[in-house]
């Protein structure tokens, strides 16, 4: 078992809302806009490797004008930090209510909004609706249907190829339970090792077999990434010293640099992204209370971050649909102006999707909070909080 730490002298758990989670999001969504209108536009958004280290001699100079773009698919880890942080803190603060309220307020926070997403672009979207449906189309909505596509490489990108992280977030908090259990019977920093001996090992066989779908897309696979978030936030709801806190923060910088420039070891750059996230949240939870007003950047961000479920869940098959509008009517138009049309049109996109947290989200949170009212009264005839 940990040793229990001195307690800190800031208040345990802190103020309802953390704001510096909403800017995260939002930097975390702008990187996956700009990472995917780089693949519409140059064909491609991954360096290639020569053996040991990328390959800058034969990299198409597009990419190597906009090369920190080209690792943006490690902003999902971002998400799956912040994740870790507030499904721990959402379940630990009160008035808690044991694990079915919990579930029910994840299910209301991101099912039926997925769903609304889901059945527009399998029924509805030009470019993605199905004509006939036939048992492979059934295959593919109802794998999405169950959150369960990102078990077969033949499905996991089948409709909205972003979805697969929709998918592993909802396993994760399926494996919320035992990575709570396991923390709570042999301390965190076990807990995080076994987590972290599971998605180290099976990075490792990645790199040497290229392991299917089924296993690296699977929670397993993020599960310690996913975990330092909720590490964090028991600290911080306990008042301990946080955990990275006093370690700097340039030596997980550094060391996911420099992990995406060399293949044996760019299967770390995710979980080394995460704990970078991790320390930089450590930094703003331990800083003293009356922060300096935020600048419009951090407070455009913070906006960003806010609507930045509804954004994910629509902005891939219409940017799709736009660049390859783009490409027809402009065949000789080079990449970088292609890209620079895709950044327009997810200008676009920012204010549909506004409209669909409107319409979607908020009205699914609200459900969940109501049903879980009528739950509540019926059971001690007193209605309960809800947690966010």
């Amino acid at each position: 078992m940990d040793a229990p730490p001195p307690p800190r002298q800031s208040p345990p758990g802190g103020p309802a809302h953390l704001a510096f989670l909403d800017t995260a999001r939002g930097i975390a969504i702008l990187i996956v806009l700009l990472y995917h209108a780089l693949d519409c536009a140059a064909g491609m958004n991954r360096l290639q490797w020569n053996g040991w280290w990328i390959d800058f001699a034969h990299t198409p100079r597009p990419l190597l004008l906009l090369l920190p773009i080209c690792f943006g698919w490690i902003s999902v880890a971002i998400f799956f930090a912040v994740s870790g942080f507030c499904i721990h803190l959402s379940h630990e603060r009160p008035p808690g209510g044991g694990w079915s309220p919990f579930f029910q307020r994840r299910f209301f926070r991101i099912y039926p909004p997925y769903l609304l997403a889901l059945c527009f672009f399998t029924f509805l979207f030009p470019l993605t609706r199905y004509g006939e449906f036939t048992w492979r189309h059934a295959a593919q909505f109802g794998s999405h249907l169950l959150l369960a596509h990102n078990a077969d490489g033949r499905l996991v990108s089948g409709i909205n190829p972003s979805f697969w992280a929709i998918a592993v977030e909802a396993q994760l908090y399926l494996l919320y339970p035992l990575l709570l259990l396991a923390a709570k019977r042999l301390g965190w920093t076990r807990a995080l090792l076994l987590a972290g001996g599971i998605e180290g090992a099976l990075r490792l066989a990645d790199l040497w077999w290229h392991l299917p779908v089924l296993v690296n897309t699977s929670p397993f696979y993020y599960w310690l990434s996913w975990g330092v978030g909720a590490k964090l936030a028991d600290d911080h709801l306990r008042g301990r010293p946080l955990f990275l806190l006093r370690w700097p923060l340039w030596p997980f910088v550094l060391a996911t640099a420099a992990t995406l420039f060399c293949a044996p070891l760019a299967a770390f750059s995710f979980p080394l992204t995460a704990f970078a996230t991790v320390r930089i949240f450590a930094g703003c939870l331990a800083r003293p209370g009356n922060p300096a007003r935020p600048s419009r950047l951090t407070r455009s961000m913070a906006w960003l971050g806010g609507i930045s479920y509804s954004l994910y869940l629509l902005h891939q098959p219409l940017l799709n649909a736009f660049m390859q509008a783009a490409k027809a009517a402009l065949p000789h138009l080079p990449p970088l102006p292609l890209f620079g049309c895709g950044l327009a049109f997810c200008l676009l996109l920012v204010p549909a999707a506004w409209l669909f947290r409107q319409g979607a989200e908020c009205k699914s949170i609200a459900w969940g909070k109501r049903i879980a009212q009528r739950r509540s009264r019926a059971s001690t005839g007193v209605p309960a909080a809800y947690a966010k």
